[in-house]
């Protein structure tokens, strides 16, 4: 019986990290990247997203954060969610398991304690991966916006057409910056099938930064209007650098205070302990002395004895 539960054990540890790996994998396929993968558990998938209830202010959220992380396709929100879900349940079972074998008799309190820990770990990692992932993934398009505008203003002064300067610009960054070629992949085919001024915009609601939003706005303009947005591309790309360095040097500005309390709190003690630390034992050693002393001279004192008056 004990070695069953040990192996069922095992095997709930192990489905709980398999899901989690699962739900902050990114996608392998280019077909996966632009469309995405078939649901995960089929028709299962939507009832286990449903197992813990989320609302819908927060399965918008969820779902602006699968955008930004580079997972486009319908089903995103509802495989993200029954794969935590699955996971928080196989930590719910592993532990029903281990209570039933009773092998936590003496040690029930620390088996919830545990058992909680891993709940709130399965709950909460896969969303802390994917916002990270995000916010990683952002910088890096953010980083690369300016060298992608100056490569499109370049291609558009050639004579080619904006529709193919992306898709050729998007060839050209798939080595160096494939976050980057991605999205502009995505937009050069929106552009040959729909219309660029809804591509531009779909960039716009896809990667949330105030200059990525600024130049699909430009671009769509210019499109619209017909003038030559080179040289605006490549003002729009000097700028951003110039931001990007006010940023960097605002940043560094930053580090110094920041660095304050930390390097206070780490010098202070060193520094008053060994400033007054040897006044305090100078101290201690004089009070000790003249302690002793005073002890001594009472000792040694000869009190005469008076006639009349009994000692007590």
């Amino acid at each position: 019986m004990e070695w069953i539960s040990l192996i069922l054990i095992f095997l709930s540890v192990v489905f709980v990290f398999m899901s989690i790996g699962f739900a902050i994998r990114p996608a392998r396929k280019e077909m996966d990247r632009m469309i995405g993968p078939p649901k995960s558990f089929g028709w299962l998938n939507r009832p286990l997203a449903n197992v813990i209830p989320t609302s819908q202010s927060k399965r918008t959220r969820l779902y602006r954060e699968l955008l930004m992380s580079g997972r486009y396709h319908s089903t995103a929100v509802e495989n993200f969610l029954a794969l935590r879900n699955v996971g928080v349940m196989g930590v719910l079972f592993g532990f029903a398991v281990v209570l039933v074998s009773g092998m936590v008799e003496e040690f029930e309190k620390q088996a919830f304690i545990g058992a909680g820990s891993m709940l709130i770990v399965a709950y909460g990692l896969p969303r802390i991966v994917l916002s990270s992932r995000a916010s990683r993934r952002v910088q890096e398009i953010e980083h690369a916006f300016p060298d992608l505008l100056d490569m499109i203003s370049m291609s558009i002064e050639c004579g080619i057409p904006i529709e193919q300067s992306l898709a050729r610009v998007a060839a050209e960054f798939s080595d160096t910056h494939p976050s980057v070629s991605r999205e502009m992949e995505i937009v050069a085919r929106q552009a040959q099938t729909g219309s660029f001024d809804l591509a531009l915009q779909a960039l716009g609601e896809r990667i949330d930064v105030p200059d990525v939003v600024a130049c699909a706005t430009m671009l769509r303009q210019g499109k619209r209007l017909g003038v030559k947005i080179s040289d605006a591309m490549r003002q729009s790309a000097d700028r951003m650098r110039d931001v990007r360095r006010q940023r960097a040097e605002q940043a560094g500005n930053l580090a110094s205070i920041k660095l304050l309390l930390p390097v206070v709190l780490c010098l202070a003690p060193p520094i008053f302990i060994l400033l007054i630390g040897p006044a305090v034992l100078d101290f201690r050693e004089f009070i000790q002395r003249e302690r002793s002393n005073v002890s001594a001279v009472v000792e040694r004192a000869d009190v005469p004895d008076v006639p009349g008056i009994q000692k007590q």
